[in-house]
């Protein structure tokens, strides 16, 4: 792990802190260019870093692990890319660039589909029926570098039953998205009036769930549908699972039709959001995340 610092007045320095010795970074600095300029009330600092120096060929698809930070003196202020809850060269919480790779990651292409059976028994809390949805991307569509999650996804009557497992040795169980451990499911619709929605709706590893207007849905639609989803979550030592109820009728869905479809988690430990279908925004951009079929 190499770490550069560069500085208004153009000079490149080198920290062993990474765990690079002195000799491997002053090697690595030597291949590297970088400038820095003053204008006014900015400045700017530009490396030109060499995909050789990387140990990467100059058209391979590769993820490489990064950060960047940058201190303000004026205010005293640090702002870091991925925001790590310590030092920037974390990388276990950091960023990650996408060397050479095509526009829309792993998700270009066509967009996938996942078959819905219909089950006359409730699941139980072992193997559900039916396939495996794999949550394994990030929301640009790359490859997820932590531990995946599954996801399982049937019907049974009117309901449309949905279960999150999200591996993880310690939860938050609070109720804020974007700091708690939840887990969300995003579906195209129809409110009662007719007219077409992506429903938002987040379950908490706390056992609370909410319906957000992120998407576009009102409050007055999320209301009516709140009072009719179903929603509960265990939490043990290994992971924490979430399980949703959601009335087919209440969401405005018919299954003769594909219906598009997302689910995304935050888990806190690492700070990691989780996609089936990362679609470089939002997990509720549905045009560009996947759909179900039934059968």
């Amino acid at each position: 792990l190499y770490i550069l610092r560069g500085f208004t007045d153009g000079t490149l320095r080198t920290s062993g802190a990474g765990g690079a010795t002195a000799v491997q970074s002053a090697e690595f600095a030597e291949k590297i260019s970088y400038g820095a300029g003053v204008e006014k009330k900015l400045w700017r600092a530009e490396w030109a870093v060499p995909f050789s120096a990387l140990g990467v060929k100059a058209d391979e698809k590769t993820l490489v692990s990064f950060n960047l930070t940058a201190y303000r003196s004026e205010d005293d202020v640090f702002a870091q890319y991925a925001g790590t809850l310590g030092e920037t060269w974390d990388l276990k919480l950091g960023g990650r660039l996408m060397l050479n790779w095509k526009p829309g990651g792993v998700g270009a292409g066509a967009l996938p589909t996942f078959p819905v059976i219909t089950i006359d028994t409730p699941p139980g809390k072992g193997v559900w029926p039916g396939g495996t949805m794999r949550l394994a991307q990030t929301p640009e569509a790359a490859p997820l570098s932590g531990p995946p999650c599954s996801a399982n996804v049937v019907r049974r009557g009117g309901d449309l039953l949905v279960r999150v497992t999200v591996p993880t040795s310690s939860v938050t169980k609070g109720s804020s998205w974007r700091t708690d451990d939840g887990a969300e499911v995003c579906i195209r619709g129809k409110t009662a009036d007719g007219k077409s929605v992506v429903w938002v709706i987040h379950g908490f590893a706390g056992g609370a769930y909410e319906l957000s207007d992120e998407a576009g849905a009102s409050a007055a639609a999320n209301a009516a549908l709140h009072a009719k989803v179903g929603f509960q979550s265990t939490v043990d030592a290994t992971h924490w699972v979430a399980q949703w109820r959601l009335p087919l009728r209440a969401l405005g869905i018919a299954t003769k039709k594909p219906v598009s479809f997302n689910i995304g988690v935050f888990r806190s430990k690492e700070r990691h959001w989780i996609n089936w279908i990362g679609t470089s925004g939002p997990t509720w951009k549905l045009e560009r995340a996947g759909t179900l079929t039934f059968r």
